[in-house]
């Protein structure tokens, strides 16, 4: 009877033995869930800013964005990147006659450029000196949808290289034909809420045709860093 005892207990022992190992081992799903909560996703701030009739979209220099848009090989050097686009003459004039340019643009259906604009640092002064500023936090999924959007904005010639058609600043700004023309309803605030809207972002771009309606359509789905 003793050697039954004897092997029994030993059984009992092995089997608390493997049981505590394995719960050593083994993390349980409580513990699981509680580390993913410290990971956090992340995001890449955007930027929509409006100042005088045209509107941009900010976006940082980073590898994503080097390697999808085509023009960001010449602000290599930069932070952020001013993307803006309007038409050909207005964008690009100066003098006192970009009233009229203006009205020209909206009226007629005209050829389109786009503006590249390196910044360095935080666009901080560019919040200062806007109409209204609104910040958007994107995932990289999002971003890499918006990137593709502004790339696809670039008209290329027939050896896919972009075509430039004038600098400023000493190259700190450089201006390239686009693909899309302007008209009434195709304005640069149509083209930033369709970005937005590209990047997966819940914005419409039907009807938005000035700054204002931008700002109204933009205004609950971003922080908002400057009011109209």
């Amino acid at each position: 009877v003793s050697s039954i005892y004897i092997r029994y207990g030993c059984i009992i022992a092995i089997a608390f033995i493997i049981q505590f190992s394995l719960s050593s081992c083994i993390s349980s799903p409580e513990e699981s869930i509680s580390g993913n909560d410290d990971v956090v996703p992340k995001t890449f701030p955007v930027y929509v800013i409006s100042s005088g009739i045209h509107t941009g979209l900010i976006i940082p220099v980073n590898s994503i964005a080097e390697e999808i848009i085509a023009a960001a090989v010449y602000f290599e050097n930069s932070e952020y990147i001013d993307f803006g686009w309007g038409d050909e003459d207005y964008y690009q004039k100066h003098g006192s006659d970009k009233f009229c340019l203006g009205i020209k643009a909206v009226l007629l259906h005209t050829s389109i450029v786009m503006r590249a604009d390196g910044r360095s640092g935080m666009p901080e002064n560019l919040i200062q000196w806007s109409d209204y500023s609104v910040q958007f936090n994107l995932t990289e999924n999002s971003f890499i949808k918006l990137c593709r959007y502004i790339n696809k904005s670039f008209r290329r010639d027939s050896g896919n290289m972009l075509i430039e058609t004038s600098r400023k600043h000493k190259g700190g700004i450089i201006f390239f034909k686009s693909v899309y023309y302007y008209h009434a309803f195709n304005t640069c605030n149509t083209w930033a809420a369709r970005g937005l809207q590209h990047a997966g972002l819940d914005v419409s771009s039907f009807f938005v045709i000035t700054a204002d309606d931008l700002y109204d359509e933009v205004k609950m789905k971003g922080v908002v860093l400057k009011e109209k």
